[in-house]
């Protein structure tokens, strides 16, 4: 499985996981094409970690501490992606076609039901870590050390959510600054076609 390799990632090359899975770097345009949102629902699903989803998971049902990161993806997250999703993200390969399931030795998998390939923990991890090397998003996790301390945390994240709902209404653009600092400093070369074409990587660590 290939390592990830940041002078690769600021030149915009694709990460290849395995021999069906290939994780496509966009380009700013591209991005701006698709729609910067659907673009973020797309990072958002692949990266969350379940104790970024601890009020959630709880009125679900679900206790953030007793499921792994592949779990709330292969259970949860990965049915917000559509086809048009995995194609923009995915070289060849449609998320739809799987199924979760157990494999031989028990463990959870998504299988393709067209060519029998199977997504594992090991293959998510890579596309994760690689998404959130890309974006700058850190891994979180959240441990409790005793059931007050849970609530606590349970009704905090709660709250969090709210006032995340109501900063995202009123920010419509994570790119749109960072792009406009790059243009408006002095040393910075590129023009805004120029911008157009670079991987979203090279812009944002610029």
């Amino acid at each position: 499985m290939t390592q990830l390799d940041d002078l690769q990632m600021y030149f915009g090359r694709p990460f290849q996981v395995d021999d069906h899975i290939t994780v496509k770097h966009p380009r700013i345009g591209a991005i701006i094409d698709y729609g910067e949102q659907r673009y973020r629902r797309i990072i958002g699903a692949l990266t969350t970690s379940p104790s970024m989803m601890i009020s959630v998971l709880y009125d679900m049902g679900v206790d953030w501490e007793q499921i792994s990161d592949f779990e709330l993806f292969a259970i949860h997250l990965r049915n917000m992606l559509t086809d048009e999703d995995s194609a923009f993200i995915f070289d060849g390969l449609r998320l739809n076609e799987y199924n979760a399931t157990r494999n031989a030795k028990g463990e959870l998998v998504l299988r393709s039901v067209l060519t029998g390939h199977e997504i594992g923990e090991q293959q998510y991890f890579a596309i994760a870590d690689y998404m959130r090397r890309i974006h700058g998003i850190k891994h979180v996790v959240r441990k409790a050390g005793n059931f007050i301390t849970k609530r606590r945390m349970i009704e905090a994240d709660r709250e969090d959510r709210m006032s995340e709902a109501a900063v995202k209404q009123e920010s419509n653009s994570y790119l749109l600054p960072i792009i406009s600092a790059l243009l408006n400093s002095p040393g910075f070369k590129d023009n805004l076609e120029e911008i157009w074409n670079r991987p979203y990587f090279y812009v944002t660590e610029s």
